[in-house]
């Protein structure tokens, strides 16, 4: 590990203890607090109306983060799964926090999609290719596996 990922100005002051440690401290009598004692309990909550919402989202949680898998790699997949957990922490916290989430990913990829349309426009143009060759391409690549689709510009 390099330095720099551990060595920070912040990280020499944070300390992480963990409920063992803190009790071994305790037993060795380097603690004179007590440490707290949890007792969790799982509770089921109904959703009613919400249901369908909550399961349109985890699918599209679950849907994305498969498609993604397939062409991601090392470090872009850890990061995935960490957004995607993300996606569900706020769907657990509450509707506004997903809707927020979500609209701020509808954005981000509306605007991946107007670059993408933009770059393809600049293509088109330097390779003389027309809309009308595009909609002939585009209406072949629904019915037809795209590595058969074959785009001639005019001559």
């Amino acid at each position: 590990m390099e330095a720099s990922q551990w060595a920070t100005p912040v990280q020499s002051r944070i300390f992480r203890n963990t409920r063992a440690v803190l009790e071994q401290c305790q037993d060795l009598g380097l603690l004179d607090d007590t440490v707290p004692t949890r007792d969790v309990e799982t509770k089921r909550i109904e959703l009613g109306d919400a249901a369908p919402l909550y399961d349109q989202v985890e699918q599209y949680i679950d849907e994305t983060y498969k498609q993604s898998q397939k062409v991601l790699t090392g470090k872009e997949k850890l990061a995935l799964g960490f957004v995607m957990t993300t996606y569900r922490q706020r769907l657990t916290s509450s509707l506004h926090a997903i809707k927020q989430s979500l609209q701020r990913r509808m954005e981000k990829l509306d605007e991946k999609v107007e670059d993408m349309t933009e770059e393809v426009s600049e293509l088109s143009r330097d390779a003389g290719v027309t809309e009308a060759t595009i909609d002939e391409a585009i209406g072949q690549a629904s019915s037809t596996p795209i590595s058969q689709v074959v785009v001639v510009p005019p001559t």
